[in-house]
């Protein structure tokens, strides 16, 4: 599929020398919006990078602690990364979708020194439902954490968040930082 843009060409594509074929590229090519910013990116090797592509991650950056054998809303609070500002950390602790698309969904948490037999399940749910879940049990005393991921499909308004259960006999903390207790929300189509 050829692409047209405001580029022109040192190499000729038949009578438009506007027109760029992939087997003329000698360098990045940049493809721009009606605005001229940047939309996307193919380089050479034909691997293509989205400019402004729906991404963020967020964490906790302090112990929340998380009753027995109850669910509990993850409240993330320290953004890593958010290029369109989907993220709330201050009030609702979700994401929520600007843009209608398929997304990726990492939803992680740890524990530290939980006893025998204790099970922990991070959870991910949209719009309030249950969308993807991800267990871990230890038969001995340890430190754990239980990873969930999905591929979902989200509209304008619909929200992502984090839940966490665990069923040690008491409360405990999930650990803090933000490779331990995380969500991250990737657009990928």
């Amino acid at each position: 599929m050829p692409i047209k843009h405001a580029f022109t060409s040192e190499k000729e594509d038949e009578a438009d020398a506007t027109l760029v074929r992939p087997s003329n590229w000698n360098a990045d090519h940049i493809g721009r919006d009606s605005e001229g910013n940047e939309a996307f990116k193919v380089d050479d090797a034909g691997v293509l990078t989205l400019a402004k592509q729906t991404s963020g991650k967020v964490y906790r950056a302090s112990a929340q602690s998380i009753p027995n054998a109850s669910w509990t809303k993850v409240n993330y609070d320290t953004k890593v990364y958010d290029i369109q500002s989907d993220f709330d950390v201050a009030t609702n602790h979700r994401f929520v979708a600007a843009v209608a698309g398929i997304y990726l969904i990492i939803s992680s948490l740890s524990f530290h020194t939980m006893p025998a037999d204790t099970i922990a399940i991070a959870g991910i749910r949209k719009n309030g439902y249950e969308i993807g879940s991800g267990r871990y049990a230890i038969p001995a005393q340890a430190d754990m954490a239980a990873v969930a991921l999905t591929i979902i499909d989200l509209a304008i308004g619909n929200y992502i968040e984090g839940w966490a259960y665990q069923n040690s006999g008491n409360a405990h903390n999930v650990y803090a930082g933000s490779s331990l207790t995380f969500l991250i929300v990737h657009k990928i189509g």
